[in-house]
Parts: structure tokens; C-alpha cells; sequence
């Protein structure tokens, strides 16, 4: 006997582990995209730092950062020795802080990590926080001699 769910927009059931055919999820998700565009990506505040991921400086900056470390996952190669790999080169210091924007192409601030740690470091950005991923690029580094 198969599980069924309630789709949320149509209102119709659908098999547990597929999605429903009315196409409401991807309408949702198309929505959500636009109000994030407009008002947080797109946002007066947030032009510098767009324009900046944006820019070919960052481009090459990240792209050295991913191929210095093997295009891996800092944290989950130091932390707990698994290699996968690196989806995004993440700034120890927050960009939008002083030092941050400072020292935003410093390659002893930036590492690469998955989705999944990377999300892990961006709800806030502790001291204790900051000092870790220090300490994962100066091990890695000792590690591998890079």
C-alpha cells in the first residue's frame, strides 16, 4: 500500500516521494526567487557586494582558491577526513564587515566549501567560528604542504 501526501497549492494527493503535477512547487519556488532578487540580491544595500561576486577579480580569485585545495571541501576533508567536493569559496570574514571588505580577495580568508558546510557558517559568524576555519586552512595547509 503506498503513502500519499496532500499537495499544498493543488490540495490533491500524491504518491510519498514524488512531486504533485499541478507544478505549485516550482511556481513557489519561482516566486520566492524574484522576492529574494528584489529585495535582498538586487537591494540598494547589497549592490556593492553583488557587483563584486560578480566581478572577473572574484571569478579568478575563487577559481585559485578551489584548485589550491584540490576543488575539495576544507571542512569536510580536515574535520572528518571524507572528500567531496567544494561548491563555493567562502569569505572567514564576513563581506559585509570592514575587515571583510578589506580583506575580501586575501587568499588566507577564503576556503572552499560544500553546500552543506557552508550553510552550517553563514547563520552567524562567531569568533569561535572565524578562529575554526582559520585553523582548518593552517592545518590543511601544514597537511599538504600548500
Amino acid at each position: 500500500m503506498s503513502m500519499y501526501k496532500i499537495c499544498p497549492y493543488c490540495r490533491k494527493k500524491y504518491e510519498y516521494g514524488k512531486e504533485c503535477t499541478c507544478g505549485g512547487y516550482e511556481k513557489a519556488k519561482q516566486v520566492r526567487r524574484q522576492h529574494y532578487d528584489r529585495y535582498v540580491r538586487k537591494s540598494d544595500d547589497n549592490k556593492k557586494y553583488d557587483s563584486f561576486y560578480h566581478s572577473r577579480e572574484w571569478v579568478r580569485m575563487t577559481e585559485h582558491v578551489k584548485r589550491n585545495y584540490n576543488d575539495l571541501c576544507a571542512m569536510c576533508l580536515i574535520e572528518e577526513g571524507v572528500l567531496v567536493n567544494c561548491d563555493v569559496t567562502h569569505h572567514i570574514y564576513e563581506i559585509k564587515t570592514d575587515v571583510g571588505w578589506e580583506e575580501r580577495l586575501n587568499e588566507e580568508l577564503l576556503i572552499p566549501l560544500c553546500h552543506d558546510c557552508h550553510s552550517k557558517q553563514h547563520p552567524d559568524y562567531t569568533q569561535d567560528k572565524i578562529e575554526k576555519l582559520i585553523s582548518i586552512v593552517n592545518k590543511y595547509k601544514e597537511l599538504y604542504e600548500v
